[in-house]
């Protein structure tokens, strides 16, 4: 005799009611659940199915570096063009001037003398610094050298000063040349007291032996010993070539101001 359970699955008829399904009643809405979960489990094995047989599981591949990204340069910032020359314009110089005399060939301050320098004239001057190129201004030309401590000059007869009082355009002569030379180099007043403000006459005339003003145009310098930068030193803008009243005025009344530009700027030297 079979045990009683297996008789509950083995018996038909009348017995079919003790099954499961016999013994569960199931709503509409259980058996359209149980179909809905049914549908989803198929389809997972069919997915499983068409997938590929081969159990070899596949080697990890490794993302490919991205490349950087390159930078931007950022561009220079554009400076702005400088303005050029505008008619009109002017310049300004201040400058102390505590010692200063006015006078080009006593001045301390070398910034004073290059300004009101280029007013005036020299014997020579630079025609060509780089090359070290002098040539004549007030002097026709170079001075002759028939030997090494020997210079020979020759000035021009067509140099005027400015026309303005006490010069009045008068011609320039073989006297004021004098005046000039033989004023720096003995470093005295009109009076004949010595100056030691003649300060930069030793590096123009310390070494001059002799001065020989044979006639209106020709004069000669002998040196007492050859030097090598004499002619370079005669174009230095303390050298310039004054008219002699208002050197002479500069020396007792060493005023600023009209007096300066009035007389001193205006009173330069013309060439025709």
């Amino acid at each position: 005799m079979l045990p009683r359970i297996a008789r509950r699955y083995c018996d038909g008829g009348m017995h079919m009611r003790e099954n499961y399904w016999a013994r569960r009643r199931l709503s509409r809405r259980s058996v359209l659940k149980a179909s809905a979960a049914g549908a989803v489990g198929a389809g997972a094995l069919v997915a499983v199915g068409c997938g590929d047989d081969d159990d070899d599981d596949d080697e990890p591949v490794e993302p490919e570096p991205t490349a950087e990204a390159t930078p931007v340069a950022t561009p220079e910032p554009t400076e702005p063009p400088m303005a050029g020359p505008v008619d009109g314009s002017f310049f300004s110089q201040y400058t102390g001037i505590s010692g200063t005399t006015l006078d080009l060939h006593r001045e301390l301050y070398r910034s004073n003398v290059y300004v009101s320098g280029q007013a005036y004239n020299n014997l020579l001057k630079f025609t060509d610094m780089d090359n070290f190129v002098i040539s004549g201004e007030i002097a026709r030309g170079l001075p002759e050298q028939p030997d090494e401590l020997t210079y020979i000059f020759t000035i021009r007869d067509d140099v005027n000063y400015h026309n303005k009082a006490p010069a009045n355009g008068r011609a320039m002569t073989m006297d004021d040349v004098r005046w000039n030379i033989e004023r720096q180099r003995s470093s005295t007043r009109a009076d004949g007291t010595e100056d030691t403000t003649f300060f930069r006459h030793p590096l123009i005339y310390k070494n001059i032996e002799n001065t020989d003003y044979t006639d209106e145009t020709n004069f000669t310098i002998t040196m007492n010993s050859p030097q090598v930068t004499w002619l370079g030193d005669m174009t230095d803008e303390f050298n310039s070539i004054l008219y002699p009243e208002i050197g002479e005025k500069l020396e007792d009344e060493n005023e600023f101001g009209v007096f300066f530009f009035y007389y001193l700027v205006c009173t330069v030297i013309f060439m025709f």
